[in-house]
């Protein structure tokens, strides 16, 4: 596993409250995160840059770059 997928991978270390188990008001904003990798990932474009120039750039992406003037 790489070391990307194992830091998203941690659970988060979440306090409960020992009367009814729940996450106590104090203990939910402080409890750690658990943040999951992307799901139904598409690579759509692939954007290269030569001589200057950007290559296979979506259209608008292209349209906003000329009409802004960024070189």
């Amino acid at each position: 596993m790489s070391k990307l997928a194992r830091l998203f991978s941690k659970q988060p270390n979440k306090k409960k409250d020992s009367e009814n188990g729940s996450l106590s008001p104090d203990d939910t904003a402080s409890a750690d995160m658990s943040i999951s990798l992307p799901t139904n990932v598409k690579h759509e474009w692939h954007v290269g840059h030569k001589d200057g120039e950007f290559l296979g750039l979506p259209p608008a992406w292209a349209a906003w770059l000329q009409g802004s003037n960024i070189r």
